[in-house]
């Protein structure tokens, strides 16, 4: 039994006052068979005593005693033991003291000397009932808050783990749209120079972020180097694999001399098997050195769909590929075909996404390449619109599944042409959580401006997050950030706050940053943004009482770049290890984002040893 059980299980106690020994002994015998622990004072200053040392459940008062009456003992001990019940013996003449009694507090008064006995019995034992049902009424209330507070709580996380649900979907979209933008800025702009040569290029993305990556690239006077890649599956797996690619392949040797294609695969699938060797996680390649003044070129596929050579003189070529598809196997060997060029001649490399299945499976192969191929009056960029017009019509209505890219080399011809497309537009809703569902909340009250990031912090709100930033810094509100719901924040949002941080102390606007949870400190640590941890408050401060989602701007794919730009330049600023992260993503972004962007801040100067 706990303390609170055994508490209850002891008798109630009930006090009897009265300066007349008389009435305290009838009053005494009467409760004597109500199984109470019955205590006596002969007035109002001995009562203060019994009351100040024992537990006094009920009162049993004469209004008239000396030293001090009834209503002062109970103006006393109102304050200092509020649980106490009073019931008030009130003589004949009394009987206004006794309403006041009553408006004090007291349960009920009893006229004495008639009826005492049994009205106190009655009203002793109702009174220590309604003591107990308010207790327990008490309790019961206490443990309905309780219970609210906890469901309370769950709501709240059942209604984020909703929300996330829900915007899951929408969020890996965008996010995947913004992956192929970036992808693309990693594919060439022009055309090299290529003295009697022209090559023309089409890439046209599925509607996810895809694997599909191809290059021209001037080695020297003499040779170009042309590849085409295709990395297995269709998602983020897929880029990254692409992109690993892209670094890994070694085009010449540190002399300067170009590298064979055959060795070029060797490398490159050595480094792919022994930095992410999995089951699925494979690319499919063609390698060309192209050695203009001879008019030659050397080809070698690691599992790549067949090269086509169309001949000037009509005649046609399949070129298969020479070894396995990149990651499979630590021992692939890759052979090479050298082919001697004449005016006219043309190649061509495709991905899979020329030849996927369509509505029905229907395929374009190589009977319905051929043909187009052969045909005279189709060169150059005109070829390839004809062959990405024939892949559509294979595929009927299905929608296109598979990158598609496609790249031409022809000898002689016009001039080259690269064709990359344009980036998805990402829609108003896509990618990004609506009003309703948004995941910043903002407020203000007279002490300031508060932000609660919630859930997942992405690049989707770092637009109108900075945006409704700046305003109140620019105010001269100060700005409180609320981390405690927030699980996660990209490298955008990230290089925001800094930017934003660094403008708070330009502006001499206070900004704090409050109860960020351990992922989110490993992040800022992990980037080096020691001025934001420095704006770590460890005394959180109640947020406004009226917290609204953060209203998102209407899609505008240039805001979105710029911001995107903005925040990884501020984050390349603090460490040379964060500018060798994101110089690729960086540089690429300025290709793809028109006019001129704003300097980020230099970084500050070392202050010990660094760590590459």
């Amino acid at each position: 039994m706990g303390a609170s059980d055994s508490r209850t299980a002891e008798p109630p106690r009930v006090l009897v006052v009265d300066d007349e020994e008389s009435i305290r002994t009838l009053v005494m015998a009467a409760l004597a068979e109500g199984g109470y622990e019955l205590l006596a004072a002969a007035d109002g200053e001995e009562a203060k005593e019994v009351i100040g040392r024992e537990r006094i459940d009920a009162a049993v008062v004469d209004l008239q005693m000396p030293r001090l009456d009834g209503l002062g003992l109970m103006r006393w001990a109102r304050p200092r033991h509020p649980d106490i019940r009073w019931i008030i013996l009130s003589g004949q003449g009394a009987f206004e003291d006794a309403v006041r009694a009553v408006q004090l507090g007291a349960f009920d008064f009893i006229t004495k000397p008639h009826g005492v006995a049994e009205a106190v019995q009655v009203t002793v034992r109702n009174a220590l009932r309604e003591k107990r049902l308010e207790a327990e009424r008490r309790r019961l209330l206490r443990h309905v808050e309780h219970r609210n507070a906890r469901l309370a709580q769950q709501v709240v996380r059942l209604r984020a783990a909703c929300r996330m649900l829900c915007e899951q979907t929408e969020t890996i979209n965008g996010d995947l749209h913004r992956a192929e933008l970036i992808q693309r800025a990693l594919l060439p702009l022009e055309p090299p120079p290529m003295e009697g040569f022209s090559v023309d290029t089409l890439y046209r993305p599925s509607r996810i972020v895809g694997g599909d990556l191809y290059d021209v690239v001037r080695l020297d006077d003499r040779h170009v180097a042309i590849y085409l890649a295709d990395a297995a599956g269709h998602g983020v797996s897929a880029a990254m694999l692409a992109v690993l690619f892209k670094h890994r392949l070694a085009m010449t040797y540190h002399a300067g001399e170009p590298v064979m294609p055959r060795e070029a695969l060797s490398l490159v699938n050595a480094a792919l098997w022994e930095e992410c060797s999995a089951p699925g996680l494979f690319i499919t390649a063609a390698y060309c050195l192209l050695d203009m003044p001879a008019a030659t070129i050397t080809v070698a596929s690691a599992g790549h769909p067949p090269l086509l050579l169309q001949r000037a003189d009509g005649e046609q070529e399949m070129i298969f590929h020479t070894g396995a598809a990149l990651g499979l196997s630590a021992q692939a060997n890759y052979a090479e075909k050298r082919l001697v060029l004449h005016d006219g001649d043309r190649l061509l490399l495709y991905t899979d996404g020329l030849r996927e299945a369509g509505e029905g499976g229907n395929l374009l192969r190589g009977e319905q390449l051929s043909p187009r191929m052969a045909d005279p009056a189709l060169a150059g960029a005109a070829l390839l619109q004809a062959l990405l017009a024939a892949a559509a019509a294979s595929r009927g209505e299905a929608a296109q599944e598979d990158d598609l890219t496609m790249l031409l080399l022809t000898v002689g011809g016009a001039a080259s042409t690269f064709d990359n497309g344009k980036a998805a537009r990402i829609q108003p809703g896509r990618g990004r959580p609506s009003a309703s569902q948004a995941d910043v909340l903002m407020g203000s009250s007279p002490e300031g401006t508060a932000v609660s990031i919630q859930g997942r912090g992405t690049w989707t709100y770092s637009a109108p997050f900075h945006e409704a930033c700046m305003q109140a810094l620019e105010r001269g509100s100060p700005l409180t950030l609320d981390l405690s719901f927030c699980e996660h924040l990209d490298s955008t949002f990230l290089g925001t706050i800094q930017e934003l941080t660094a403008r708070g102390e330009e502006f001499g606007v206070p900004i704090r940053c409050q109860n960020v949870r351990p992922q989110v400190r490993q992040l800022l640590d992990e980037l080096g943004m020691d001025q934001v941890i420095r704006h770590i408050d460890a005394e959180p401060r109640p947020l406004p009482g009226q917290m609204l989602p953060l209203e998102a701007a209407a899609a505008d794919e240039s805001v979105e770049r710029e911001r995107v730009l903005r925040a990884h330049e501020v984050l390349a600023s603090l460490s040379d290890r964060n500018r060798r992260e994101f110089i690729g993503l960086i540089e690429g972004l300025r290709r793809e984002t028109p006019g001129p962007t704003a300097p980020a801040p230099a970084p500050a100067p070392p202050e010990g040893p660094q760590t590459p």
